[in-house]
Formats: C-alpha cells, sequence, structure tokens
C-alpha cells in the first residue's frame, strides 16, 4: 500500500497539491496523511501557553474542515487521516516519513517564473534536499491529469542502484508514460566506456516503458533544460538531487538569467538513500 504525505498549510496550493495526489494515485490500495506543523512565535511564558492553545484549535479545525473537503468530493473509499504537530515542518516531515513508511510527500508550490524558483522556495526545497523518499512538488496552475509524458533530467553520474528509479518507474508502467532520459550538456556528447555503461544500465533500467535518450547542448544547463520542457511539452520532469553536479547548477543559478518554464509543470525528486 502506498502511503502519500500531503503537508498543508490549508491554502489554495496546498488544496491543489492534495487534489492532484488523490487523482494521480487514486483510492485503491493508497493511503493519504494530511499534515499541518504550526510554530509558535516568540512571546512572554504567560502569552505562550494561551497562543499554543489558539493555534492548536486552529490547525485541529482547518484539518477538519480539509478532511471534509476532500472526503466530500472523493467519496467514502478515500482513506485519509490528519495529524496537527507543533514544530518545525521540515523536522515533522521527516519523522512521519520514518514513522508512518511514507512512499511519497506531495507538497504544493504557487508557480514560479524558472526552475530556480521551484526549487528554491522555501518549505518544498527543504524537504526535497532532506527527503529520503520522493517528493513531488506541484504547481498552483497544473491541471488534473496523469504522466502520459515523462522527462527524466540526467547528468550521467552513476546510479549506484538502479531502484532508485523505481517510484518513477511504477507510476509510468501504471499511465503508459513514454519517458525521455534527458542530457544538457555544454560540450558535443563524449563517449567514454563510463558513460556507455550508465546508458545501458538507464536503458536496460527502463526496458518496461516507452523511452528514449535525448541531447541538448547549452553552455547554461538550466536554460538548456527549460527550453526542451517548453519544447515538448511533458506532463512530468523528474529528477535526482545531488550534492554536486546537475541540480546544484539549477540552485545557484543567477536569478537574471533565467529563462520562464511552464508554471503547470510538476517536479518529481528521486532521492538516492
Amino acid at each position: 500500500m502506498k502511503t502519500i504525505l500531503l503537508p498543508t498549510d490549508f491554502s489554495e496550493t496546498a488544496q491543489k497539491a492534495a487534489d492532484y495526489a488523490i487523482h494521480l494515485f487514486g483510492l485503491d490500495d493508497v493511503k493519504y496523511i494530511l499534515l499541518n506543523a504550526y510554530q509558535v512565535p516568540h512571546a512572554g511564558a504567560s502569552m505562550l501557553v494561551s497562543i499554543t492553545d489558539i493555534l492548536r484549535q486552529e490547525s485541529e479545525r482547518d484539518l477538519a474542515d480539509e478532511t471534509s473537503r476532500l472526503e466530500f468530493k472523493y467519496g467514502n473509499n478515500l482513506a485519509l487521516s490528519s495529524t496537527s504537530v507543533m514544530g518545525d515542518v521540515l523536522h515533522t516531515v521527516e519523522k512521519l516519513v520514518e514513522t508512518d513508511k511514507v512512499t511519497y510527500v506531495v507538497v504544493g508550490t504557487n508557480g514560479a517564473s524558472g526552475l530556480k524558483e521551484v526549487l528554491v522556495g522555501s518549505n518544498a526545497a527543504a524537504i526535497i534536499r532532506k527527503s529520503k523518499v520522493p517528493v513531488l512538488v506541484v504547481p498552483l496552475q497544473v491541471e488534473l491529469t496523469t504522466w502520459k509524458k515523462v522527462v527524466l533530467a540526467t547528468d550521467y553520474s552513476a546510479i549506484q542502484d538502479v531502484r532508485v528509479l523505481d517510484p518513477l518507474l511504477n507510476m509510468c508502467m501504471a499511465f503508459n508514460s513514454k519517458v525521455d532520459l534527458l542530457n544538457v550538456r555544454r560540450e558535443p556528447l563524449e563517449v567514454t566506456l563510463k558513460k556507455s555503461l550508465i546508458g545501458m544500465a538507464l536503458d536496460h533500467a527502463f526496458d518496461s516503458v516507452e523511452h528514449e535518450f535525448c541531447f541538448v547542448e547549452n553552455n547554461d544547463v538550466v536554460e538548456g533544460l527549460e527550453h526542451y520542457l517548453h519544447e515538448v511539452q511533458p506532463d512530468l520532469v523528474a529528477m535526482i538531487p545531488r550534492h554536486t553536479g546537475f541540480l546544484d547548477r539549477i540552485f545557484h543559478r543567477s536569478v537574471t538569467n533565467r529563462i520562464a518554464m511552464h508554471t503547470t509543470l510538476p517536479l518529481l525528486t528521486l532521492p538516492i538513500t
């Protein structure tokens, strides 16, 4: 059974992420957890107790309202629970991922003007960096659809365990997706034994779904990726976060040098654990 964690601040963005998740993963053999983590501002000891009670009550009330909205919309077959926690959302997510054996974390974003903004936006970025399970980032403007066309952006770094791709592969098989294995490079492709072996490993890993290797040359890796996404109009872009390399170049990219990316494009990150 899949367990989908839905952190929420009860905004329209968070509601869209929850709707997208339920539309995507469905109701069969899946359960959903609504999470609201709230923090108490600094205050005197006597005032702190009162503020804590107010915040807890508001969190529980809003969780009940969101639960009612989702149950009314998706019916009695929706397996949904909720939890209200005082504390930092990142640490709370990390804890629930462990204790509840979470399969995916689904978070919303307002839909930024470029890929960098999607990735460095507050809670979403922190969760991506720390999460031991896949994180699906859902823009507010996204359409409720399945993944027919997927782009996996890869820097051709060796994947020690191809099982890291399983969460993506399983969904692609379920949706009969076509996958583009995209490499954006600054120079013409240099064929080496290492890259050939990595390519063969990727080809074998995706042999159960329709896929092809795609290459783009661009001095700006992120610009090349965004151009490609604009051209092929996929339903999802997937990445494998690393401490160095491709994703870091996205995180540190100059804001003034960005090219707008479709705000309707969800992002799935596949952690190396």
